[in-house]
């Protein structure tokens, strides 16, 4: 394979280092580089077998006998003990394996609480580590940004952090176990990262097993292959166990896309050993393929490399003046410390216009003065800077519709608080997890955490817990900083929840666009020029393009979402928005992605459908297996493509277009490019459908299969409709639905139709339970029919008692309305005094629903109506008895049209009479 030698890396390493080599460079180390002052695999092979009695050990022993390599055998072990012994077991051995470099006092090594772990990591002059590990600390804490990447590692052991700090540097540990991307916050962050890949020895899962390390992780694959397309990747101490950065980069290679690579891959061993140990891994078959890509070095020692890099580096490397930094338990894991600076990428005027086309906010947005400070700011920032001179634990909230600049003004007001708070350490939670409370309690008291937390709904859990534990310690200084979506907020549980008795509480809404930001923004756009002004250079003066930009937020089509950038939008660009979206379309129509020629404007209508209808639930597997693409090229090729083009809102599970607006018209123009709609309406739902099936009922989920109730467009209800019934025909919800769509569509016959069909599965339906809004809605459509008759009985059907038919109160209001509307048109025809009474007692027993709306004009007219032929007086007993009469009035008119499948014979409503007043009353059509 001709590997290079020690004196061909330097050499190339040297390249790297130069301002032309076009690549910064990133470190992918493993246990390599640790040894010996962290056991080897050998050793902690070893404190496993020791771990167990006896029998145990020689069980153990036959099940590594079956195994060559040590990596093999070390994968092994893990997996015997989590067999044997609970994942406790397994995480004290990597946190004992990894307390061999401490050298401080550890007075209980088997009972080392998190606290206890973080406290250890927080002596930095108390851990060992190889002459290697602390030159690449001193590297990396000095090279400049432009020339540093990450440092990415498998290893759970801190040295690394450790020995950045000791070098004087702040360094940031970010921790992956599970699947979560992590592109945002390195490119958040200017100070080194530390990604631990497979876990870390506190707070975290480890990765240890063969079945662990080849889980299918989409979004980590994502994020590494994206690193490996934008960093020069130098490899040392790093085994390349099948594990996801192997996996990643050997895909890229079987996809052709080597050309994409750059690799420095170190071997402690000569060639003929390294390749004999892999020539037989399909994994490294791969990647033996892609010679100039991937470059192999042999005989190349870690702590002979990394001190020779410093001396070579010495002219580029910057260090702090100041204190060396003291980790462990100043720095919380999953969360980004942000110091008050963030790298200027690009030109200020250009981020900032990408920014004003509806670009997801980033931090150096909220660094950049082109970008104004929202008009909430300072009075965020002056109330948060009252409880940090207070000394009082605080939690603050920014809630608001999506599009409405929350993102951008928590940045703003951190960074603000920074700046007047130099000794405020500010933490940004962002994919990572939220990490344990107790944590966050060991934070040093003598300084001031702010917690920020973008997107909060997901962690309304953690943040009761950490309010009641803040209020019954008395930890003061603790500030937590969020934003949400405001209706994810009250779902979630946020608004019910009593903060102020346990700690300082306030909440900001943040909704359209006040004239201090219209101003701000116009000032702004002024000395940008007409890029940024667009439409708004016709309008000659400034004060009526301030005027402008606040009237544009009052767009109706704002009402619910979005007003601040939706306003953005209509006024720079206006009428050209159209055209704007049209490019997008055209830049995207013949962009390819995955095996199977989805195009990214497929994938981009997709997402666009829901979100344009007001659904937004749409999620990341979803959404990849309703196009039929790989996770893992989802988050790889599409998402960072559409992100570019200022199109897609993500984070979490969630997958939306920045703005309803935009997705309004990618659905209008869409079509005209080649997409079908309709298909992609079916695709979507019958995949949520069978999601659904597979894994069992979530909200979000349901709220995709039931898409059909939220499309406006006739074809595209139906075709949605149609997609859930086919994808699980025997639930009656589905058909309900797909009944409905047809109805308001003007197609009563086929509604009836879905109706009959119902009807025959309701005894052996999933759903059955659910069977009264079948009988409410194929009575609507028999009376859109002109067939009342059958309108009063089958909307009587799903009124009365019967307790196979599922719970009555479902569906009262609805059932109720289609009932007296039939009444009503039947009095109407035939003044006979039974359809009069029974219209009288319906009307009184909708009279008791609590929030009755008589506004509603059919409402109004069917109380006249029913005070015009009807004078009697309606009690329990009596209203019972004029319903019945009515509905078996009706019944002799018309074909028998419940089957003996269906006990009802007699009708009785005693359960309508027992129910609790409880909805306003609405016509059903």
């Amino acid at each position: 394979m001709n590997f290079g030698s020690f004196q061909d890396l330097l050499a190339r390493l040297d390249y790297v280092a130069s301002s032309d080599s076009g690549r910064p460079l990133a470190i992918l180390c493993g246990s390599g580089i640790t040894v010996p002052s962290v056991p080897s695999v050998n050793k902690i092979i070893k404190s496993i077998r020791d771990s167990f009695q006896a029998q145990d050990q020689i069980d153990l022993d036959v099940r590594l006998q079956a195994y060559k390599t040590d990596a093999e055998k070390y994968q092994e072990a893990f997996r015997f003990l989590s067999l044997r012994r609970p994942p406790e077991q397994r995480d004290r051995v990597i946190a004992l394996s990894t307390l061999a470099a401490y050298k401080g006092t550890v007075q209980e090594r088997s009972h080392t609480s998190p606290a206890d772990l973080a406290d250890f990591e927080s002596h930095i002059d108390k851990w060992s580590m190889p002459k290697g590990v602390e030159a690449l600390g001193r590297v990396w804490a000095g090279l400049p940004r432009p020339l540093r990447g990450p440092v990415i590692t498998t290893n759970f052991d801190p040295l690394c952090e450790v020995a950045v700090r000791k070098a004087g540097g702040n360094v940031t540990p970010l921790v992956i176990s599970d699947d979560s991307t992590f592109l945002g916050t390195i490119s958040a962050i200017d100070h080194p990262v530390v990604l631990h890949i497979h876990g870390y020895w506190r707070e975290s899962n480890t990765l240890s097993m063969n079945a662990q390390l080849t889980l299918e992780r989409p979004a980590v694959a994502a994020s590494i292959r994206e690193l490996l397309r934008k960093y020069t990747f130098l490899v040392v101490g790093y085994a390349g166990w099948a594990d996801v950065i192997t996996q990643e980069m050997s895909l890229m290679i079987k996809e052709q896309r080597s050309s994409e690579l750059d690799v420095l891959w170190c071997s402690y061993e000569n060639e003929d050993t390294f390749v004999s140990q892999r020539q037989a891994d399909p994994t490294f078959t791969e990647i033996f393929r892609a010679p100039g890509n991937v470059v192999f070095y042999e005989s190349v020692d870690a702590n002979v490399l990394f001190p020779e890099m410093e001396k070579r580096l010495g002219d580029k490397l910057i260090h702090a003046d100041g204190r060396r930094q003291v980790g462990g338990r100043g720095t919380l894991l999953g969360w980004s410390e942000i110091t008050g600076t963030t790298s200027d990428i690009g030109s200020p005027k250009e981020s900032a216009l990408s920014f004003f086309d509806g670009r997801l906010p980033a931090w150096h947005d909220a660094a950049n003065h082109y970008v104004p400070k929202r008009d909430i700011v300072p009075s965020v920032v002056n109330y948060l800077r009252s409880c940090i001179r207070k000394g009082m634990s605080s939690l603050t909230s920014v809630l608001g519709p999506a599009g409405e600049g929350k993102s951008t003004a928590l940045m703003q007001v951190a960074l603000e608080l920074k700046k007047s708070h130099p000794d405020l350490q500010v933490l940004y939670q962002e994919d990572t997890g939220f990490g344990g409370v107790q944590e966050i309690l060991a934070l040093p008291a003598a300084q001031p955490y702010l917690l920020v937390i973008d997107d909060a709904y997901g962690y309304v859990e953690r943040l009761r817990q950490l309010a009641q534990t803040l209020n019954q310690t008395g930890r003061e200084n603790v500030h937590v900083l969020l934003s949400c979506r405001d209706s994810d907020w009250r779902v979630a549980g946020g608004v019910s929840f009593l903060w102020h008795k346990h700690l300082a509480y306030k909440s900001f809404p943040l909704r359209g666009m006040s004239r201090p930001d219209a101003a701000a923004i116009v000032q702004s756009w002024e000395s940008i020029g007409p890029r940024a002004l667009g439409q708004l250079t016709s309008v000659p003066t400034g004060e009526e393009r301030i005027a402008a930009l606040v009237q544009a937020s009052f767009d109706s089509r704002f009402k619910g979402e979005g007003a601040f950038l939706g306003a953005l939008l209509l006024t720079r660009m206006g009428t050209r928005l159209g055209s704007h979206i049209q490019d997008l379309l055209d830049r995207t129509s013949d962009h390819a992605v995955g095996e199977n020629g989805v195009t990214l404007l497929e994938v981009l209508a997709t997402i666009a459908l829901p979100h344009a209808a007001g659904v937004y639930d749409l999620n990341f597997e979803l959404l990849a297996e309703a196009v039929g693409i790989l996770p893992s090229t989802l988050h790889a090729d599409v998402l960072p493509a559409l992100g570019e083009e200022a199109a897609l809102s993500y984070s979490d599970q969630r997958i939306t277009i920045r703005h309803r607006l935009i997705a309004e018209l990618i659905c209008e123009l869409s079509p005209a490019a080649g997409i079908d709609l309709t298909r992609v309406a079916r695709q979507l739902v019958g995949t949520a459908v069978k999601q659904s099936e597979r894994g069992g009922f979530t909200p979000g989920l349901m709220n995709i299969a039931y898409l059909s109730r939220s499309l406006t467009d006739h074809d595209l209800s139906i075709a949605a409709a149609e997609a859930a019934v086919t994808a699980s025909p025997n639930r009656l919800t589905y058909r309900t639905t797909l009944a409905a769509a047809l109805r308001k569509s003007g197609n009563l016959l086929r509604a009836v139709e879905v109706g009959e069909e119902s009807l025959r599965l309701i005894p052996t339906a999933v759903d059955g339970h659910s069977a009264r809004a079948v009988f409410t809605e194929w009575g609507v459509a028999e009376g859109l029919r002109g067939n009342w008759e059958a309108n009063l009985v089958l909307a009587a059907t799903a009124l009365a008692d019967a307790h196979i038919l599922g719970a009555l109160e479902k569906s009262t209001g609805a059932s109720l309305s289609c009932l007296i509307l039939a009444l009503k048109k039947l009095v109407e025809r035939d003044a006979s005094s039974i359809y009069g009474r029974a219209l009288a007692a319906a009307i009184w027993v909708a009279d008791r629903q609590d929030d009755l709306d008589y506004r509603s004009a059919w409402l109004h007219e069917a109380k006249a109506v029913a005070a015009l032929v009807s004078s009697g007086v309606c009690d329990e007993s009596t209203y019972k008895r004029d319903l019945g009469a009515a509905v078996n009035r009706a019944k002799s008119t018309i074909e028998e049209v419940l089957p003996s499948s269906i006990p009802i014979r007699e009708y009785k409503f005693n359960e309508l009479f027992s129910l609790q007043p409880s909805r306003k009353l609405k016509y059903a059509g």
